[in-house]
């Protein structure tokens, strides 16, 4: 309960060690990381805007893995209805094959 007032004055903390999840090369570590993207997404909101090029371009390049898309979508998903316009912007440049989910 209220995490996300207390998450977001350290966001900038949080992303390097999320960003590392999302590097590594093991699928479990991965999934972890996706799943934090999602929570911190959902609970900080707009927050995490000016870092979502530096996750994105990690999830996108593992976006082929077809165990793992269906929760890369979903995490992009929460950012863009989390971040609002500026995240979509972010995500669409970096994911050129993206599509909203607001529109």
């Amino acid at each position: 309960e209220n995490g996300g007032a207390k998450a977001t004055p350290l966001v900038h903390l949080i992303v390097p060690s999320l960003r590392a999840a999302l590097v590594s090369p093991n699928k479990k570590v991965f999934a972890g990381g996706l799943e934090a993207v999602i929570q911190l997404s959902d609970a900080t909101r707009d927050a995490l805007n000016p870092h979502i090029h530096v996750l994105v371009v990690q999830m996108n390049k593992r976006n082929s893995d077809k165990e793992l898309a269906p929760t890369i979508l979903k995490a992009m998903q929460s950012l863009e209805e989390q971040g609002g316009p500026q995240a979509f912007a972010v995500i669409k440049s970096k994911v050129p094959t993206y599509c909203s989910v607001l529109i």
